[in-house]
């Protein structure tokens, strides 16, 4: 059976009213993860669907600050409301972490402007240098398609690419956005990419993707690569996410520091495919059909089967 990361990361934004303050609640999910918790349980129930099951948690905002899914279980939702610790996540296929952070906000600045976003499409072999034409805006949309390029690209609060057929797109040197999010198909190419939060990464059909790490981390990055893509030099300060499938190569920063090395890394691979992680915590392996994991730091768990394998680094 192939196993896949279809969900990448979850943001729940919920903003809620209390007489002198409102409360930003985000969450961050921990996908094939479980949880050992220490704490008696503030509710379980019965459901099928796991949004209901996180709606159930951001409601009860002052109380839960963790969700655990499990699909394996007769009640599949169980809200907790101790404090989330990485130390106690562990590999599990059927199941999901959610962790929720909490911003009190002044009324005086909870209202925000929403600026529309930089729109950038080229295609057909042409070619733009997007920092001379649009500078470096808070949020850009950039798409290259047909042997198209995009060069110094650039933005301050998130970026958006989506490259396919043979393009390419680089960004800024040194000019990394808070959040990204990238799609490269269809044997295109992703350079110098970085972001100082969440970084979301999706890599197919021979598709390249290069991480510029030398300026910043992300706190929190996943990737999926499939069908021979590859992705270099990837880095982060608190979490990682890698699912590697199809003859696919994914390498990691191999560090002691955890300004590149996160604290826990989750990896799944299979069909040949070949992962160097590293983490300075916790790393959790599922490994399947030949595939190979080489990793740097405490292995915490390890399923490996078909003929894989997970070797020191």
């Amino acid at each position: 059976m192939t196993h896949m990361f279809f969900t990448l990361w979850l943001f729940c934004h919920i903003i809620i009213p209390n007489l002198s303050l409102l409360e930003k609640v985000k969450g961050y999910e921990y996908n094939q993860m479980n949880y050992r918790s220490i704490g008696s349980s503030l509710a379980q129930f019965r459901t099928k669907s796991k949004i209901l099951c996180i709606a159930q948690c951001a409601r009860l905002s002052t109380t839960c600050n963790l969700v655990i899914f499990d699909r394996t279980t007769s009640l599949q939702c169980t809200l907790l409301g101790e404090i989330f610790t990485h130390a106690n996540l562990f590999a599990s296929v059927d199941s999901s972490v959610i962790d929720f952070e909490r911003i009190i906000i002044s009324p005086s600045i909870a209202t925000t402007t929403t600026l529309p976003p930089i729109i950038i499409n080229v295609m057909n072999s042409n070619s733009i240098n997007a920092f001379t034409t649009y500078g470096c805006s808070t949020l850009v949309n950039a798409t290259a398609t047909s042997s198209a390029e995009i060069t110094n690209l650039c933005s301050t609060d998130r970026l958006n690419i989506k490259t396919m057929y043979s393009s390419e797109i680089s960004l800024k040197q040194s000019r990394c956005p808070q959040i990204v999010g990238a799609n490269v198909q269809s044997s295109s190419t992703v350079r110098n990419l970085c972001a100082s939060d969440q970084m979301s990464i999706k890599a197919t059909t021979s598709s390249k993707i290069y991480i510029d790490s030398s300026t910043v981390c992300p706190q929190i990055a996943v990737v999926n690569v499939q069908d021979s893509s590859e992705v270099q030099g990837l880095c982060a300060t608190n979490s990682i996410t890698i699912s590697a499938t199809d003859f696919s190569t994914i390498s990691m920063i191999r560090s002691s520091s955890t300004s590149q090395c996160p604290l826990i890394a989750n990896v799944y691979t299979s069909g040949s495919s070949t992962v160097y992680v590293c983490a300075t915590n916790a790393i959790n392996i599922i490994a399947t059909n030949t595939a190979s994991v080489n990793y740097y730091g405490p292995l915490n768990s390890s399923q490996l089967t078909s003929g894989a394998t997970a070797n020191p680094w």
